[in-house]
């Protein structure tokens, strides 16, 4: 932050707050609902959990560095995985909520998003960050310094640069109302009729693409254990 203008710290916790809310909440939405439909209680609770387990590894290993690149490369790959479809959903769940809040532009934060969700290094994280630079009309993203490393990464959004804490407070609420709009839509998915889509999707699922599906997840395991030991890494999971 040393680098930092207000501005630039105040856009920084925009950015983290819309892609938080993806990783940390509207995903755990999806993966109880989802599972919950296919299997049971137990099911749900095990796939949030799992959910969770794989976006904190991917938040503490995840990152590229000489240390734990090929350890954190299997959380993270896995973590895009989980996210894929969540973020796809909760594009249109933020969308939905900034016609309910004064301060956001609706049709900005879709045309924005539509336009920018796709230019970020990462396959699902603009896809929550995009619609709140459109619905505040700012910039987020964008070049940044870690440390003394310097990234260049693209903006997200049109906007301006200027942020201020009015933006944060909108950003905020923002957040709060896709809450609680992800709640209402999955807890819906929680009525519908659970035995007919069980019949329907679960069965096929195990049936022709679970050992396909399986067989990819053990290869990338498996990779990523022997580059990792080949690669001399250090973590206390190593025993893992």
């Amino acid at each position: 932050t040393d680098k930092m203008e207000k501005a630039d710290i105040i856009r920084t916790c925009i950015e983290s707050l819309a892609e938080n809310s993806l990783d940390s909440t509207l995903a755990s939405f999806f993966w109880f609902s989802f599972a919950f439909l296919l299997f049971s209680y137990e099911g749900a609770v095990f796939c949030t959990v799992s959910h969770r387990i794989v976006n904190t590894l991917d938040a503490m290993w995840g990152k590229k560095n000489d240390n734990y690149l090929y350890f954190g490369k299997f959380p993270a790959r896995f973590d895009d995985i989980l996210n894929f479809i969540p973020a796809r959903i909760s594009f249109y769940l933020i969308i939905f909520s900034c016609f309910f809040i004064k301060e956001c532009d609706y049709k900005n934060a879709y045309v924005i998003g539509k336009k920018f969700r796709g230019r970020h290094a990462s396959p699902n994280s603009a896809w929550a960050e995009a619609p709140y630079a459109g619905a505040l009309n700012l910039k987020l993203a964008g070049p940044v310094h870690y440390g003394d490393f310097f990234c260049d990464y693209p903006y997200l959004g049109e906007g301006s640069l200027d942020a201020d804490p009015a933006h944060l407070k909108t950003a905020l609420t923002l957040f709060q109302y896709s809450i609680f709009s992800s709640l209402i839509f999955y807890t819906f998915l929680l009525f519908l009729d659970k035995q007919n889509i069980q019949s329907k999707v679960r069965l096929k699922i195990f049936a022709t693409g679970n050992k396909t599906l399986m067989n990819y997840l053990y290869s990338l395991f498996s990779r990523t254990i022997v580059r990792s030991i080949n690669h001399g890494w250090q973590s206390p999971l190593c025993i893992f």
